[in-house]
């Protein structure tokens, strides 16, 4: 099944390659538009097709995995929800091959690590057993939320061990990877990028423990230097946020020959540390529209993206006398939408 698909895949780029295509910042730009705002999916579908294999012909490997990354998120709109393994199996299949560039081979493997995670934490509209494929060499919906987040971290891992040593990449061809790239404060590389993708995944959820009650009261109040130094000693329960503060580890690790980019990293590493101090839902927005948007959850949830006592079928954080409780529930706020209240209100 893998063997012809990719024969077909090749198949399709050697027939198709002609034209000389200007992968200009425009057609990506314009490419984007389209898809957040969901229009002419159909006929963008076929545009990338066509873009695809012309990337390939030109050699330029990231426009190559920019295609295929806006594949996968057409593939997602145009499809329904049940198909989510079955749309990345191209991805999958061509991250087994052993001869892919190494650019190429690392974001492939960011696009399949986030696709782990995304599903390990989403809402999925079916039955977990329709994402199911059992044709496909790995079926990962029949795997449970951690082992697809260990998965997701193995993904990183070897992501950013091709990226070590790709440096001298022009920036607008790397960036489109960033979830969040006003986050950069300097000229990140292949890595920066990819590391603080991986700790913006990791990071989500509740932080429901104080870490630092056991470390010196004035933890925050250390220079940069001596903070850098005791991160590795910092008493963190969470192995998930504790796998965080490695990460900025590794990091730091990465940019101690740039000062600039160096203690930057440790500024944001600081303020990750501060909001665990801070016992709070990492989005307070959604949190609220929780109230009325209830998410539903299943078995082996992954972890940190729903706290211990939530409420599992309204997902609500009970909360009471400035800490989580199990006893607060709002009122009604289970059974009845905003806009049902909101109409109650008006009479």
């Amino acid at each position: 099944m893998g063997k012809s698909l990719l024969t077909g895949f090749l198949l399709i780029v050697l027939i198709q390659c002609r034209a000389q295509v200007d992968f200009s910042p425009a057609l990506w730009q314009d490419i984007d538009s389209s898809i957040g705002k969901k229009e002419r999916l159909k006929s963008l579908a076929f545009r990338v097709d066509q873009l695809l294999p012309a990337a390939f012909k030109q050699g330029n490997n990231l426009a190559v995995a920019r295609c295929l990354d806006y594949q996968l998120r057409l593939r997602d709109l145009l499809t329904e929800d049940s198909l989510y393994f079955h749309n990345s199996r191209t991805i999958d299949s061509l991250l087994r091959l052993s001869q892919l560039p190494a650019e190429l081979k690392a974001s492939l493997h960011l696009q399949m690590a986030r696709r782990l995670y995304w599903f390990a934490r989403k809402y999925i509209r079916f039955s977990r057993i329709l994402y199911e494929r059992k044709e496909q060499p790995v079926n990962y919906a029949a795997l449970s939320n951690q082992a697809l987040c260990q998965l997701g971290r193995d993904h990183f891992i070897a992501a950013r061990q091709l990226a070590a040593g790709l440096k001298d990449l022009a920036l607008p061809d790397i960036l489109w990877m960033s979830s969040d790239p006003l986050q950069f404060l300097f000229k990140p590389a292949y890595y920066d990028i990819l590391t603080a993708e991986q700790i913006t995944l990791e990071g989500k959820g509740y932080s429901y423990e104080n870490p630092f009650t056991q470390e010196d009261s004035d933890v925050f109040a250390y220079s940069p230097d001596v903070f850098i130094q005791r991160m590795g000693q910092f008493r963190i329960a969470d192995t998930v946020k504790r796998n965080v503060i490695r990460l900025y580890q590794e990091w730091l690790t990465y940019n101690r020959s740039a000062p600039g980019t160096y203690y930057f990293i440790e500024s944001l590493a600081r303020k990750y540390c501060f909001d665990l101090t801070q016992m709070v839902y990492d989005h307070p927005d959604e949190w609220m529209r929780s109230v009325y948007h209830a998410p539903r959850t299943h078995p082996g949830q992954c972890p940190g993206s729903l706290r211990p006592n939530t409420n599992a079928t309204t997902g609500i954080p009970p909360f009471k006398n400035g800490r989580f409780s199990k006893t607060f529930h709002p009122k009604g706020s289970e059974k009845r939408p905003l806009t049902a209240l909101a109409g109650k209100r008006k009479q």
